[in-house]
Protein backbone atom coordinates (compact mmCIF):
# COMPACT_ATOMS: atom_id res chain seq x y z
CA UNK A 1 0.00 0.00 0.00
CA UNK A 2 1.54 3.50 -1.01
CA UNK A 3 1.28 6.31 1.13
CA UNK A 4 0.40 9.88 -0.86
CA UNK A 5 1.57 12.83 0.86
CA UNK A 6 -0.07 16.36 -0.54
CA UNK A 7 0.43 19.37 0.87
CA UNK A 8 -1.98 21.67 2.33
CA UNK A 9 -0.83 24.69 3.20
CA UNK A 10 2.91 27.10 2.78
CA UNK A 11 3.84 29.53 5.39
CA UNK A 12 6.79 31.65 5.06
CA UNK A 13 8.31 32.64 8.42
CA UNK A 14 11.18 35.12 8.63
CA UNK A 15 13.40 35.39 11.75
CA UNK A 16 14.24 39.11 12.22
CA UNK A 17 16.79 40.56 15.14
CA UNK A 18 14.67 43.01 16.72
CA UNK A 19 17.60 44.07 19.48
CA UNK A 20 20.33 43.00 21.76
CA UNK A 21 20.01 41.76 25.49
CA UNK A 22 20.97 44.44 28.23
CA UNK A 23 21.86 41.30 30.63
CA UNK A 24 23.56 38.61 28.31
CA UNK A 25 24.22 40.83 24.83
CA UNK A 26 22.86 38.20 22.55
CA UNK A 27 20.50 39.10 19.72
CA UNK A 28 16.73 38.58 20.39
CA UNK A 29 14.98 37.44 17.83
CA UNK A 30 11.34 37.59 16.49
CA UNK A 31 9.43 35.31 14.17
CA UNK A 32 7.46 37.20 11.26
CA UNK A 33 4.70 34.74 9.79
CA UNK A 34 3.02 35.09 6.11
CA UNK A 35 0.58 32.19 5.92
CA UNK A 36 -1.24 31.38 2.91
CA UNK A 37 1.40 31.02 0.41
CA UNK A 38 0.67 29.40 -2.55
CA UNK A 39 2.39 25.35 -1.75
CA UNK A 40 3.51 25.20 -5.46
CA UNK A 41 5.82 28.69 -5.21
CA UNK A 42 9.20 27.34 -6.05
CA UNK A 43 11.79 28.09 -3.26
CA UNK A 44 13.22 31.04 -5.47
CA UNK A 45 10.08 32.80 -5.57
CA UNK A 46 9.59 32.66 -1.97
CA UNK A 47 12.78 33.96 -1.00
CA UNK A 48 12.72 36.95 -3.54
CA UNK A 49 9.26 37.68 -1.89
CA UNK A 50 10.65 37.06 1.95
CA UNK A 51 13.88 39.43 0.76
CA UNK A 52 11.74 42.25 -0.63
CA UNK A 53 9.32 42.52 2.04
CA UNK A 54 12.04 42.34 4.64
CA UNK A 55 14.02 44.85 3.11
CA UNK A 56 11.13 47.44 3.71
CA UNK A 57 11.40 46.85 7.56
CA UNK A 58 14.20 48.17 9.78
CA UNK A 59 15.20 45.10 11.07
CA UNK A 60 17.74 42.73 10.04
CA UNK A 61 16.54 39.59 8.48
CA UNK A 62 18.15 36.39 10.07
CA UNK A 63 16.78 33.50 8.48
CA UNK A 64 13.91 32.25 5.95
CA UNK A 65 11.71 29.10 6.76
CA UNK A 66 9.25 27.40 4.90
CA UNK A 67 6.42 25.87 7.14
CA UNK A 68 4.10 23.08 5.06
CA UNK A 69 1.53 21.34 6.49
CA UNK A 70 0.88 18.13 4.45
CA UNK A 71 -1.78 15.31 4.10
CA UNK A 72 -1.18 11.89 4.08
CA UNK A 73 -3.83 9.21 2.56
CA UNK A 74 -3.40 5.80 1.80
CA UNK A 75 -3.64 4.60 -1.55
Amino acid sequence: MAIIKTTESLTMQCRVQVGIDQDSGLPIYRNRNYSRVNPAAADQDVYDVATGLMGLQIHTLDAIRTVETSGLISE
